[in-house]
């Protein structure tokens, strides 16, 4: 399969909201989607490690996706990880509708076999013409990939069109792109996201960016548009949002979903165990420094 995609960088990692009881908030997620569009969103990723997949149903994963092509005038990738290639591959089946599919290795067994890892990777996209991405973050999968896996995967499932890569090695991730033609690798870390478009990487994907996809957004188009200055001076005031994030003791999805509490009207904060909400301390410097940031991504162009 030819890689013919048109995503682009920067795709936002969306979180799930849950209401009171517990449950998935639609119509929360659809103000949010709603929200993100009006920034200039162009694609966002659902049921990611940001959207608390882990603890979702399966059910809860195909009407998240579902939702989200209906409301969302972009690109929407969906997440089928699961260390089940069957439920895998019924997940994709179940998300006929996105645009591309994103999936993990296989994260509990320690199986490091080449066969087990192609075997997987061609048994869960069996039947499967939706474009896939190979999705790569050892640090909670425990499994590093290597450019020789990433090229066997490939070589395997012709659908496999490129990788989101959170394993904060530019020069591992910028190898993935050379070792295959028109392959594209999409990197998680927002303190280097103009470092990934200077390499020559496909774009960014950030959960933490939510709250100001501003930054992101404006970014991406003045990189594009030649206005490197402007791009530096970008990076530099959404690096005092991600500098600040790491003053916070709270999970970063928890993180998140506070601060969308203050730019969307009635966003619930709730997360699914074994993540909690932020404690009383985050709270109060997140109040302390919102409105500060905030100016900062609402007025780049002022």
């Amino acid at each position: 399969m030819g890689n013919n995609m048109n995503i682009n960088g920067p795709i936002f990692a969306t979180v799930t909201p849950f209401n009171q009881d517990d449950n998935f908030d639609e119509m929360a997620f659809i103000n949010y989607l709603a929200f993100l569009e009006k920034a200039g969103v162009k694609s966002i990723l659902v049921n990611g490690t940001t959207g608390e997949f882990p603890s979702l149903t399966f059910e809860e994963r195909v009407e998240t996706c579902e939702i989200a092509k209906k409301n969302f005038n972009g690109n929407v990738i969906s997440d089928i990880s699961s260390c089940c290639y069957r439920e895998a591959n019924e997940l994709a089946r179940s998300s006929v509708d996105a645009d591309a599919l994103l999936l993990l290795p296989p994260y509990y067994y320690d199986v490091r076999s080449e066969g087990g890892l192609v075997g997987f990777f061609k048994n869960a996209l069996k039947g499967i013409q939706t474009p896939t991405y190979i999705y790569n973050f050892p640090f909670y999968t425990k499994v590093s990939l290597s450019k020789q896996d990433v090229v066997e995967i490939h070589k395997a499932c012709a659908n496999i069109v490129g990788l989101k890569d959170s394993g904060k090695d530019l020069g591992l991730s910028k190898s993935f792109s050379e070792n295959i033609d028109n392959f594209d690798v999409f990197v998680a870390g927002d303190m280097v996201a103009l470092n990934v478009l200077e390499i020559g990487l496909k774009g960014s994907i950030s959960g933490a960016g939510n709250p100001f996809p501003e930054f992101l957004v404006a970014l991406w188009n003045e990189w594009r548009k030649g206005n490197y200055r402007f791009a530096v001076e970008i990076q530099n005031k959404f690096n005092v949002w991600n500098t600040f994030r790491r003053r916070l003791r709270g999970y970063e999805i928890s993180i998140v979903k506070e601060v969308l509490s203050k730019r969307i009207d009635g966003f619930p904060t709730a997360t699914r165990c074994p993540i909690d909400r932020i404690d009383e301390r985050d709270k109060q410097l997140i109040e302390e420094n919102y409105p500060h940031i905030y100016a900062l991504a609402t007025q780049l162009y002022s």
